[in-house]
């Protein structure tokens, strides 16, 4: 009974850090969105069309993939999309 309790007890441990990492990614991830669309808008506001075209489409493609994320069934998958979707708001910064 002790041994399943420990088991059990472990095995929560390690959910809980999973969903936090995915909470923090998912928060960091948000962040820099915040910092991209406000890029995007003062680009438009210079005047600088095409450019802000480039961050919008970098923005829409990590949408989508925030989208992925939040369907993923696994830890992994989720991970892996919430990374791509920081990578694609990245290169808009």
């Amino acid at each position: 009974m002790r041994r399943a309790e420990g088991l059990y007890q472990g095995l929560e441990r390690h959910i809980t850090s999973a969903l936090g990492r995915l909470d923090a990614d998912l928060q960091a991830v948000g962040r820099l969105m915040d910092r991209a669309q406000r890029l995007e808008e003062s680009l438009r506001q210079e005047g600088r069309d095409d450019e802000a075209r480039e961050v919008a489409a970098l923005l829409a493609a990590a949408d989508r993939a925030l989208d992925s994320a939040s369907l993923a069934t696994t830890f992994d998958d989720a991970l892996h999309h919430l990374h791509t979707a920081r990578a694609s708001v990245e290169r808009a910064l």
